[in-house]
């Protein structure tokens, strides 16, 4: 169980739990992909939109749909 569960963590985030390996690890991953941006996104395009804000990130697909929903069902 050991041997597995330290190879886990080496593969979420080896600086981390200070091991090293050679493969690509989940931090990695989520860094090269724009970590938890989109969520934060689609959120500030919610808020945007329920409180009748004009739309900041017009070009960010994310941002728009969620301000269109925002408009729609907001407060």
């Amino acid at each position: 169980r050991v041997y597995w569960y330290n190879g886990i963590l080496a593969r979420i985030d080896p600086g981390q739990y200070g091991m090293a390996s050679s493969s690509l690890s989940m931090a990695d991953t989520l860094k090269d992909m724009g970590g938890g941006d989109d969520e934060d996104m689609m959120e500030m395009g919610y808020n945007d939109g329920a409180h009748g804000r004009e739309p900041k990130h017009p070009d960010n697909e994310y941002y728009m749909t969620n301000y269109n929903d925002g408009r729609k069902y907001g407060e």
